[in-house]
C-alpha cells in the first residue's frame, strides 16, 4: 500500500486517453521495462549486499565517480542516511563533475588508504568519468598505492575504454544492466551499491517500489483510472498544453534535495524532445520561499508546482521563545522546529492556491525507504505515461549524444593546435 497522499489544487483533470494507457499496460504485461523487472530480484540484492559488506570491511570512504544518471539516483538514496556533518562509520561521496579544485580538495582531505573509488558509466565511454578515473588512478600510483585494491568499476559488459582500463589494472568490473539507462538505474546496482554502503535498507526500498508498480498495474487492469501516476501525467500534460512550460518541484525535506535533482534529469531527458516537454526546476522549502516565492506568487502564471511534504509536526527542538519579554515571538512558544517547517509548507501552498496557481502536494508521515521507494516508482511511471501522452520515446537522448560528440571534437582540436 502506498504511503503517499496526493492532493491537487486549481486544476481539473480529464480522463486518461485509452490508446497511450493501453500501450503502457501492454509493456508492463510483457515486462518491457527492465528497471521495474529487477524489483525484488534476489540475486541482485544478494550480490549488492555481499559486495557492500566486503567493501565496508576494508574502507571508510567511498567515492562514486560518475555523472547524471550514474550518480543522481545513488545520491538520492544515500541522502536518506547521510549525515553531512560526518559522524558516521562509513561515508559515500559523489564526484559528479570535473572541477579540478573539488577533486584536489578530496585528495587532500580523505585518508586514501581507507578510500575506495567506484567508477560508474553504462557506456564505458563517458568523458567525464574516464577523466576522473584516469586522474585518480594516477594520483594513487604517485603515492605508491595499489590501484586495483582501491577501485571498483561498474559498466556494461562490452568492449569500451572503461572495460579496457579495468583489464589493464586487473579489476573485475561489476555489470551494468544493458537494458537500463542511467536515469532509470536507481533500482539497479548503480543506485543500490552506494545505498547499501550508506546503510540504506535496499530490500525495503525494492519492496515499496515493486508494490507501487503492482498496485498501478492492478488498478489499470481493473479499469480504475484514478491512480496517482495517471493523475500526475495528466497534470503535467495539461500544463504543457496550456502554456505552462515550467514544472517546479519543491520538497520541504532537506534529504529530498537530491531527489528533486534526480527528477529534473529523469523528466528533462525523457520528455524534452521534438519541441515538447517542460522545464523541471528543483527548489527547496523553506529556502526558496525567500528566493523564489515572490516570482511564483506574483510573476508569470507559466508554472506548475509539486510539493513534497513530510509531517514534521512535534519533531525537533523547541526554541526558547520565552526569553523575549515583549511577546513578539509568542507564536513560537511550545512549538518545535518541525512545527515551523510544516507551517511554512502549508503557508506556501495556501498562498499559491489563493492566486490560482496549479499545484499538487504529496504528503507522507515519515521519510524512509518505503516512502522513497514509492516516490521513485511514482515519478518513473509518471514520466513514462507523460511520454506516451506526448508520443515521445522516453528512453533516448539525441541532444545529449550530440554534446558528447562535440566535446570530444573540441578536445581533439585543442590537442592538434
Amino acid at each position: 500500500m502506498s504511503q503517499l497522499t496526493f492532493s491537487y489544487q486549481a486544476v481539473s483533470l480529464p480522463s486518461f486517453p485509452k490508446a497511450p494507457l493501453r500501450c503502457v499496460q501492454e509493456k508492463l504485461e510483457k515486462q518491457a521495462y527492465a528497471f521495474f523487472n529487477i524489483l525484488g530480484d534476489e540475486a541482485l540484492l544478494s550480490q549488492v549486499e555481499e559486495k557492500a559488506n566486503a567493501l565496508k570491511e576494508g574502507f571508510k570512504h567511498f567515492v562514486v565517480l560518475g555523472t547524471g544518471g550514474s550518480s543522481l539516483g545513488a545520491k538520492t538514496l544515500c541522502d536518506l542516511k547521510n549525515n553531512p556533518f560526518g559522524n558516521q562509520k562509513h561515508h559515500v561521496h559523489f564526484l559528479n563533475n570535473v572541477d579540478s579544485h573539488t577533486i584536489e580538495q578530496m585528495l587532500e582531505s580523505l585518508d586514501l588508504e581507507r578510500t575506495c573509488f567506484i567508477s560508474v558509466s553504462k557506456s564505458g565511454s563517458t568523458a567525464e568519468t574516464l577523466c576522473q578515473t584516469l586522474c585518480l588512478m594516477k594520483a594513487l600510483e604517485i603515492k605508491g598505492m595499489d590501484v586495483k585494491k582501491h577501485f571498483e568499476i561498474l559498466t556494461e559488459n562490452k568492449d569500451s575504454p572503461l572495460t579496457q582500463l579495468a583489464e589493464t589494472y586487473l579489476i573485475t568490473p561489476l555489470n551494468h544492466h544493458k537494458e537500463i539507462g542511467g536515469r532509470f538505474s536507481v533500482f539497479s546496482n548503480v543506485g543500490l551499491l552506494p545505498a547499501a554502503l550508506m546503510g540504506v535498507d535496499i530490500r525495503a526500498l525494492h519492496r515499496a517500489a515493486k508494490s507501487y508498480v503492482a498496485d498501478f498495474q492492478k488498478d489499470i487492469n481493473n479499469n480504475l483510472l484514478n491512480h496517482p501516476a495517471l493523475e500526475g501525467s495528466l497534470f503535467a500534460f495539461q500544463a504543457m498544453e496550456n502554456s505552462k512550460p515550467i514544472a517546479v518541484m519543491m520538497p520541504y525535506v532537506d534529504r529530498l534535495t537530491s531527489f528533486a535533482q534526480w527528477h529534473a534529469q529523469l523528466w528533462g531527458e525523457s520528455l524534452g524532445k521534438k519541441g515538447k516537454g517542460s522545464t523541471p526546476v528543483p527548489a527547496l522549502g523553506t529556502v526558496d520561499q525567500h528566493s523564489q516565492l515572490q516570482l511564483y506568487n506574483d510573476g508569470p502564471n507559466d508554472k506548475t508546482y509539486t510539493f513534497l511534504v513530510e509531517d514534521s509536526r512535534k519533531k525537533g527542538l523547541v526554541p526558547n521563545a520565552y526569553v523575549y519579554t515583549d511577546a513578539k515571538l509568542s507564536y513560537l512558544e511550545d512549538k518545535t522546529m518541525g512545527d515551523l517547517l510544516y507551517a511554512e509548507a502549508r503557508a506556501t501552498i495556501d498562498s499559491l492556491i489563493k492566486v490560482g496557481r496549479p499545484l499538487r502536494a504529496i504528503a507522507f508521515k515519515k521519510l524512509d525507504e518505503t516512502v522513497l521507494g514509492n516516490l521513485l516508482a511514482h515519478f518513473m511511471l509518471e514520466t513514462i505515461l507523460t511520454a506516451e501522452l506526448l508520443s515521445l520515446d522516453a528512453f533516448d537522448q539525441p541532444g545529449v549524444e550530440e554534446s558528447k560528440r562535440l566535446t570530444r571534437d573540441y578536445l581533439a582540436e585543442k590537442q592538434a593546435s
